[in-house]
């Protein structure tokens, strides 16, 4: 059973929340969601995006690797890319359909992402990292990804050297079993 509740803190403030329970009657929170109903936001601002530049993947081996230290050279704030519809939008040259064209990968994206220039500084930020399905770099090569194949598993940790700074690697997915391991 789950109990919808809607509180308006004030004029401005609105919080929505749903509370759900247990078999046992334990109860819990399965969302909250506060909002300012009168934010007003700039208008968007066109993103600008650096030329691509080099061999794909470089300085890895594996594009995937590549990928990996995007995502969290994105989530981080280290970059900042835009939202993936800014991305494809940006390759493609023309407004991209996400819900007609979002089930499949955006070859352009892929190879733009592949080749985004990394400099030694950008390189020297990430400290740790962590693979996985659901990062966030995914959403911009295929929209829609599910996560449920090995198009983006990496195979090669040559190049990993190049994280200078590098103190955490967690493997939760994304990474082929026998991957050789002694680049780390």
């Amino acid at each position: 059973p789950f109990a919808w509740l809607s509180y308006k803190e004030s004029p401005h403030l609105h919080i929505q929340m749903e509370i759900g329970a247990t078999f046992d009657g334990k109860r819990y929170l399965r969302w909250i969601e506060l909002s300012d109903l009168n934010a007003v936001y700039p208008e968007k601002q066109p993103i600008s995006l650096p030329p691509p530049s080099g061999e794909p993947g470089a300085p890895f081996k594996d594009v995937n690797l590549k990928l990996a230290v995007l995502s969290n050279l994105i989530e981080r704030g280290h970059i900042d890319i835009g939202e993936p519809q800014d991305l494809y939008d940006h390759v493609l040259a023309r407004p991209f359909d996400l819900e007609e064209e979002g089930y499949d990968p955006v070859p352009e994206a892929l190879d733009y992402l592949a080749r985004y220039p990394l400099t030694e500084e950008l390189l020297a930020k990430v400290t740790s990292l962590e693979t996985d399905g659901g990062s966030e770099i995914y959403r911009y090569i295929e929209y829609f990804w599910d996560g449920e194949t090995d198009d983006y598993t990496i195979s090669s940790l040559d190049g990993i050297e190049a994280l200078v700074n590098l103190k955490r690697v967690r493997f939760i997915s994304m990474v082929h079993d026998d991957i050789d391991r002694s680049p780390l």
